[in-house]
C-alpha cells in the first residue's frame, strides 16, 4: 500500500481489537509530525511553580564556585520530586552549551573554555521535569568575567 504522499514518513495503524472486527480490513495513515508531540514545554514564568534565587547577581566570575538555588512558589506531590538540569552557553563564540549543574541547589563551576573572549554574555537555562513528566524551562542572562 502506498502512503498519501512521499514528502515525509508516515505511520501505519492497523486496528486488530475484537470489538472492531469490521475494521480489520481497513488501514489508516497518520503523519508522525502531528502525532509525536506529547506536550508543550512550559516557559511562561507566571505558570512555572519555581523561581531562580541564586545566582542573584548579574555578573558571574570564573574565579570560584557559583552558588545556585531554586525556590518553589507552591508545593505539590509532583513538584516535590522535580529534577533539575542547569546548562550554560556563550553563543557568540560559537561554542556549544555545557551542563554546569544538577539539582535544586548547590554550586557549579563554569569551565574557562566556555568563551574565547571576556567579558562574555552567558546564557543559563534551567530545565526541570516534575514527577508527572511536565517540563519547565527558565532562562537567565549574565555577564561572565574571568
Amino acid at each position: 500500500m502506498t502512503p498519501p504522499d512521499n514528502s515525509h514518513d508516515w505511520v501505519l495503524h492497523i486496528s486488530r481489537e475484537g470489538t472492531k472486527a469490521s475494521m480489520l480490513k481497513s488501514v489508516k495513515f497518520v503523519s508522525r509530525e502531528q502525532d509525536i508531540q506529547l506536550q508543550e514545554i512550559e516557559g511562561d514564568p507566571a505558570k512555572i511553580p519555581f523561581e531562580i534565587v541564586e545566582p542573584s547577581a548579574d555578573t558571574l566570575s570564573l574565579s570560584g564556585p557559583i552558588r545556585f538555588q531554586v525556590r518553589f512558589k507552591r508545593h505539590t506531590k509532583a513538584i516535590d520530586q522535580t529534577v533539575f538540569e542547569w546548562t550554560g552557553e556563550v553563543s557568540v563564540d560559537e561554542r556549544s552549551y555545557r551542563v554546569i549543574g544538577t539539582g535544586a541547589e548547590g554550586t557549579f563551576t563554569i569551565p574557562a573554555n566556555i568563551a574565547a573572549n571576556y567579558p562574555a554574555a552567558l546564557h543559563i537555562r534551567l530545565s526541570a521535569m516534575n514527577a508527572l513528566g511536565k517540563v519547565y524551562v527558565l532562562d537567565r542572562n549574565y555577564t561572565l568575567n574571568k
